[in-house]
């Protein structure tokens, strides 16, 4: 129909009856106008259509998105709790555990350390008078 109305124009123009460029250039310059009012009409229309499609699914879904952020939220915050509570639970079952190893080791380590403590005393104090009376002896002879 467009291109109908354009051909319609140029027949027109070739009539001998339009005397000047004006009258020319003022029919251009309707038809380009009307042609202009049609596309931008045309292209409102589909964007209007756009927007209030797209507005409505927005509208729709927008609670839903919310609904489920809630949803994640809650169910990561209580995975957060159930593995800290775990986590707390692990750590003083081991401290439990360490402390009973330390308090039964800590007696045994003592009293190990107290044998050769005193063995080490025995020996250093057998050691010690034999040097001595071997000195003392020696000390008797000389003399």
């Amino acid at each position: 129909m467009l291109v109908h109305s354009v051909m319609v124009v140029i027949k027109v123009s070739d009539c001998s009856h339009w005397k000047s460029r004006e009258t020319a250039r003022f029919v251009f310059s309707t038809i380009f106008n009307a042609i202009w009012a049609v596309i931008s009409t045309v292209c409102t229309a589909i964007y209007d259509t756009i927007s209030s499609i797209w507005n409505a699914i927005y509208s729709f879904i927008s609670p839903l998105l919310e609904a489920f952020q809630y949803l994640f939220e809650t169910i990561f915050q209580a995975i957060h709790i159930i593995i800290s509570n775990v986590m707390d639970w692990i750590s003083e079952k081991i401290q439990t555990i360490w402390n009973a190893i330390v308090a039964f080791l800590t007696p045994l380590l003592e009293g190990i350390k107290t044998f050769f403590e005193t063995v080490w005393n025995a020996i250093y104090t057998t050691i010690s008078t034999v040097l001595s009376t071997i000195s003392s002896v020696i000390s008797t002879v000389c003399m």
